[in-house]
Order: structure tokens, then C-alpha cells, then sequence
């Protein structure tokens, strides 16, 4: 109460009004990161590389831009780019990092029955040498898991990187083998279990 005595409304509500712009210019100042944008746009440019001369394949270029500089190796005739705007591209890269494969699995038990309902488990393989250099260890990594159908059967299809060339395909059953490692070799792979 004695403050509000001793000054007048009007200077009350001018600083009232500065500290709450000031807490709102802080906030949002604060809240807003980030870099600004730019109107100018580049054409992207992917240099050919032809033996050891390097051509640039460049979409119509917009008015008032420039493309960006490249100098050429002369030992592997690999353009060197001076942004990430250029790509340089060695002949024979593969731009498809996974590729598809299909499993069809079936489970029976010894007298031929389905084994309906079954937890089978997929896991990707890679080979480590132990210490001695002369045994191989195997790490797994579990990758999928399903189960078979009424009929005992799983019918996926698997979309695996490319450095992935062995499967481990367990299933949980018992009285049959019930794991099974295969190396990929065709788009399509039948693995039984019984």
C-alpha cells in the first residue's frame, strides 16, 4: 500500500508495460534459434567423371547465381568439391544400401504335424574371430519376430542392408532343431523346421 501511494498510476502502468515487453522480447528472442533463410538459390551440380576429365551436368541455371568451383584431382580423377552442393561419384557405386528378401518358413513336428502358433525369431549373423585367430565366434542381433499361422508356416519379406549376408532363424519348439543358420544367396529362401 505504501508504494502505491508514493507513485502515480500513470508511471505505474508505464513500468508495468517495459517489464512485460521486455519478459515477452526474452522469451521469444530466446525460443527462436536458429539461422535465417536466403532467398538466392543455387542449381545443383553433379560433376561427371570420364576418365580423367570431369564435365558438370547442370539444371538451367536461375539469373544472378553462380555455380560453385571444383578442381580435379589429378592422380584419381575424382573431382574435389568445395561444398556439399557438388557430388563427386565413383563409377560402379550402388545407390541402394538394403535389398529384399522373402523367408518362407514351415514347422511341423516328427509325426508331420503343423506346429501352429510357434515364436520364430530372426536375427542377422556376423562372424568374429576370437583370440586365437583360429575358432570363429558368432554375434547375433535379434532383427524380427513373428509366429507361424495355424499351419505352421511364416511367409515374410525382409528388407536387409547390404553388409548383412547371413540369417540365424530360431524357433521355439522342442523335440525338433530348432535353429538354423543360412547364408543369402537367392531373393527367396524355404527353411523347415522338423
Amino acid at each position: 500500500m505504501l508504494l502505491n501511494n508514493r507513485i502515480p498510476s500513470s508511471a505505474r502502468n508505464t513500468a508495468v508495460w517495459l517489464c512485460s515487453l521486455g519478459l515477452t522480447l526474452s522469451i521469444t528472442l530466446a525460443g527462436c534459434g536458429g539461422g535465417g533463410s536466403s532467398s538466392k538459390t543455387e542449381p545443383a551440380t553433379l560433376p561427371i567423371a570420364q576418365g580423367n576429365a570431369t564435365s558438370q551436368a547442370t539444371p538451367a541455371a536461375l539469373p544472378d547465381t553462380e555455380a560453385p568451383a571444383t578442381e580435379t584431382s589429378s592422380n584419381e580423377g575424382i573431382a574435389q568439391t568445395d561444398t556439399s552442393l557438388t557430388l563427386s561419384i565413383e563409377n560402379g557405386f550402388q545407390f541402394v544400401s538394403e535389398y529384399p528378401v522373402t523367408l518362407v518358413i514351415s514347422a511341423s513336428d516328427r509325426l508331420g504335424a503343423p506346429l501352429a502358433n510357434k515364436a520364430v525369431s530372426i536375427y542377422t549373423v556376423r562372424k568374429l574371430m576370437t583370440e586365437d585367430l583360429e575358432t570363429i565366434r558368432f554375434a547375433d542381433e535379434k532383427f524380427y519376430q513373428a509366429s507361424t499361422d495355424n499351419l505352421g508356416t511364416l511367409s515374410i519379406e525382409l528388407m536387409l542392408a547390404n553388409h548383412i549376408q547371413e540369417l540365424n532363424i530360431q524357433i521355439s519348439a522342442i523335440g525338433i532343431e530348432n535353429s538354423k543358420f543360412f547364408t543369402i544367396v537367392d531373393k527367396v529362401h524355404y527353411i523347415e523346421f522338423n
